[in-house]
């Protein structure tokens, strides 16, 4: 019995998704956002893994929805100079990676209800990153600078919620940048017209 129940409400639902009424913002076609985020930075060079620093996240991007399922994205994506750990460490901690990405990407989106969605992004990358160790404990010949761009990916899942014109969103965003990695969560506030 209990099992009848558990398919029958598996097979209603995506009915029910799909069913829901997207009439309160099928005009609003377009949007801008800006996100912050806290960001997990790995870099793996010569068969060597570390998971670098965590640091802040600054994003500006723009959405167009095709139709309420589907859309287009691009946005900027721009980490800032100090990390967590270099701060805290009042700068004793040497070594620095930033690293600036544009985002084109497709989401997809299904309504929870007329105002909430789960969503997820797939896209591309051009990224640029540099790392510097210089810092004032580091031995002169373990000094180093290195610098990747190139084309990368971008996979990102998220929840949101719309007020009239107004959105919500909280994401967690995953780039691959030739030998670093980032994981980023952010949280966005985007304007629909």
């Amino acid at each position: 019995m209990k099992s009848a129940i558990l398919i029958a409400t598996l097979l209603a639902l995506p009915i029910q998704v799909f069913a829901k009424d997207a009439s309160a913002n099928e005009n609003l076609t377009h949007t801008i956002f800006y996100a912050a985020a806290i960001s997990d930075v790995e870099l793996s060079t010569r068969n060597k893994v570390s998971d670098y620093d965590e640091g802040m996240v600054h994003e500006l991007g723009y959405r167009y929805q095709i139709n309420q399922y589907f859309a287009a994205e691009s946005r900027f994506i721009k980490s800032s100079s100090i990390g967590a750990k270099q701060a805290i460490s009042l700068g004793l901690i040497d070594g620095s990676l930033n690293y600036s990405v544009l985002v084109a990407s497709g989401q997809a989106r299904v309504a929870l209800t007329n105002n909430s969605y789960l969503y997820g992004n797939l896209g591309l990358t051009s990224y640029q990153w540099e790392y510097e160790k210089n810092g004032p404990w580091t031995p002169k010949d373990e000094m180093k600078s290195l610098k990747d761009s190139g084309i990368g990916s971008y996979l990102s899942v998220g929840a949101k919620y719309q007020w009239s014109r107004i959105e919500l969103a909280i994401e967690n965003q995953w780039l691959k940048m030739g030998d670093v990695n980032a994981s980023n969560i952010t949280i966005s506030v985007g304007y629909s017209f």
